[in-house]
C-alpha cells in the first residue's frame, strides 16, 4: 500500500538535529538540505509515475538526488544517505548505469501514491529548483512568452478532470499534463512570464528543444500557455511528401485515385472509418480508437515496418487481431502500395545520400532506408519551415514546433500556401485558432454544490414549517 502523505520538512529536520545537534549548520541550512531533498524526490517520482504503466515500477533518476543534495556533516559524513534510509521515497529495484554513451535510468519501487506526489507538486513552487537542474545557456535559447493565467486556469480545470469518474480511464495522460503544465508555469514566474528554453539544431534544419520546454510537451499543455494564438501546421505532411517524390518520378500518376492523396485530403473522416471497421477487439471509446489509427499511419509515414513484430505498429495496436484486421483492410492495403512505391524511388537515391551524409543517416551505428526517407522529409519540412518564417517576419512568430508555427495574428491561408508551395509545390497548410480558456470547472463545482445545498435547507425548512403546522 502506497502512503499518501508526503514527508514534512519539519520531520525530517528534526531527526537531522537528533544525528547531528545544529552547530556548525543552522536551522535554516538543515531546513534548505530537507526541502531539496523531498522537492527533487516528489519531482522525479511524479515524472517516473507519468512515464510508466506499471505504478510499482518506474524510472527514477537518482544521480539528480546524488549531484544535489551533496551536504556533509561531522566533515566527512554526507546527509544523503542518512536522509535515503530514514526517509525513503522509494526502493531499487534495478540500478541504473552508463557505459559508452549508453546509459539506463534506475528501476525503483515508489513509497508514494502518484496523487499524493501530485498534490505535494501542486502545492509547491518548483520555478527556483527547476531553474536550478534545467540552467538556460547564453546561446542557441528560445525565449517564449507563457498566458499565465490562462495556464493556471488549465492546471485548475484539469485536476477537477482527475476527480470526474467518467474520465478515470485517461488519469495517467491527465496528471502528465499538470505535471507538465505546472512545470512551465512556476519557471515562466521566475522568469517574468517567459519560458526560455534551450535548443539545438540537427543536420536536417530541425530545432529540438531540451529542459522545461513548449516542444515535447501535450499539445492541450502547450496550447494553454500559449494562450490567444493562430496555429498553422503542414497539413499529412510525410504523405504528402511521399505524393510529391512519386508525382516527380512518375508524371502520369493517378493523383485524384490515389490513396496517399485520400488521406492526405480527407484524413479525418479516413481515420474514423478504419478505426470503426478495424479496431473492433481493443477496448476503448471511440476517440481512443482514432488515435490508435492516427498513431499507426504515421508511423507508417516514417517508415515503420508492417512486418516488424516488434516495431511501431505493435506498439499502437496491441491486439493481434485488430492489427491483422487494419493491415488486410483493402484500403490500407491501396495505401501501403504507395508507400511502397516511393520507398523504391528512395532506395535508388540511398547509396548517393550514404556517401553525402554519412553518419547523419545513421541510428545505433547503422544506416537505414527509413533513416534516408525521414532524414529527406525532414530536409523538405525545415526548408519550408523556413522560408516560411522569414516571409512572416519574427516578432510575429511565438513558437515553432517542427512542421507547426503558432503566431501573434491571422494570416490567410492562401498566402501561407503559396510560400509553402515555393519550397515543395504538394505541401499545404491548415489552420486552427488557438483561444483562451473560459469555463472555470471548479468554480462551477462548487457554485453547484452551493446551488444544491441550498436547495436542501430549504426543503428542510419547509418540511420544518410543515410538521409544525401539523
Amino acid at each position: 500500500m502506497k502512503q499518501l502523505k508526503i514527508y514534512t520538512v519539519e520531520q525530517i529536520v528534526e531527526h537531522m538535529e537528533k544525528v547531528c545537534p545544529i552547530s556548525k549548520y543552522s536551522s535554516s541550512s538543515y531546513e534548505s538540505i530537507a526541502k531539496k531533498y523531498i522537492d527533487i524526490s516528489v519531482s522525479e517520482l511524479l515524472r517516473g509515475y507519468t512515464n510508466s504503466d506499471n505504478p510499482d515500477r518506474i524510472d527514477f533518476r537518482i544521480s539528480t538526488l546524488n549531484e544535489n543534495i551533496l551536504n556533509r556533516y561531522n566533515r566527512n559524513q554526507y546527509w544523503l544517505p542518512v536522509l535515503k534510509d530514514n526517509f525513503p521515497f522509494f526502493t531499487t529495484i534495478q540500478r541504473g548505469w552508463k557505459n559508452s554513451g549508453v546509459s539506463v535510468i534506475s528501476a525503483v519501487n515508489p513509497v508514494f501514491h502518484k496523487f499524493a506526489c501530485l498534490g505535494y507538486y501542486y502545492e509547491t513552487d518548483y520555478g527556483e529548483l527547476l531553474t536550478q537542474l534545467h540552467p538556460v545557456k547564453e546561446t542557441n535559447t528560445i525565449t517564449t512568452p507563457i498566458d499565465v493565467k490562462n495556464l493556471e486556469l488549465f492546471i485548475d480545470n484539469t485536476l477537477e478532470d482527475i476527480g470526474n469518474p467518467k474520465l478515470s480511464a485517461g488519469i495517467d495522460s491527465l496528471i502528465k499534463q499538470v505535471y507538465q503544465a505546472k512545470s512551465i508555469l512556476d519557471v515562466a514566474k521566475q522568469n517574468n512570464n517567459t519560458l526560455p528554453q534551450n535548443y539545438t539544431v540537427k543536420d536536417t534544419g530541425r530545432t529540438y528543444m531540451n529542459g522545461i520546454n513548449l516542444q515535447s510537451c501535450n499539445s492541450r499543455v502547450r496550447e494553454a500557455a500559449l494562450g490567444n494564438c493562430y496555429k498553422y501546421d503542414l497539413r499529412t505532411s510525410m504523405f504528402a511528401h511521399m505524393l510529391g517524390k512519386i508525382t516527380n518520378k512518375f508524371p502520369e500518376f493517378n493523383v485524384k485515385g490515389s490513396y496517399i492523396n485520400e488521406y492526405a485530403t480527407n484524413k479525418n473522416h479516413i481515420r474514423t472509418r478504419l478505426a470503426k471497421e478495424c479496431i473492433t477487439e481493443t477496448k476503448g471509446d471511440p476517440d481512443f480508437k482514432v488515435k490508435l489509427i492516427k498513431k499507426t499511419l504515421a508511423a507508417i509515414g516514417f517508415g515503420a515496418t508492417v512486418s516488424n513484430p516488434r516495431g511501431a505498429i505493435q506498439q499502437s495496436i496491441w491486439h493481434e487481431g485488430d492489427r491483422n484486421r487494419l493491415l488486410n483492410h483493402e484500403w490500407m492495403k491501396g495505401l501501403l502500395k504507395e508507400v511502397d512505391l516511393y520507398r523504391e524511388i528512395m532506395r535508388m537515391s540511398y547509396p548517393k545520400a550514404k556517401k553525402e551524409f554519412g553518419d547523419a543517416l545513421k541510428k545505433n551505428g547503422r544506416s537505414s532506408l527509413s533513416k534516408w526517407c525521414s532524414f529527406e522529409y525532414q530536409l523538405t519540412e525545415s526548408s519550408i519551415m523556413h522560408y516560411v518564417s522569414n516571409q512572416l517576419g519574427e516578432d510575429n512568430i511565438l513558437l515553432q514546433v517542427h512542421d507547426a508555427l503558432y503566431i501573434n495574428s491571422k494570416v490567410e491561408l492562401v498566402d501561407m500556401n503559396h510560400w509553402a508551395h515555393r519550397v515543395a509545390p504538394g505541401m499545404n497548410f491548415e489552420y486552427e485558432h488557438i483561444t483562451t480558456i473560459r469555463a472555470n470547472k471548479r468554480a462551477s463545482r462548487i457554485a453547484l454544490s452551493g446551488e444544491v445545498a441550498h436547495k436542501q435547507r430549504i426543503q428542510q425548512e419547509e418540511l420544518k414549517a410543515y410538521e409544525a403546522i401539523q
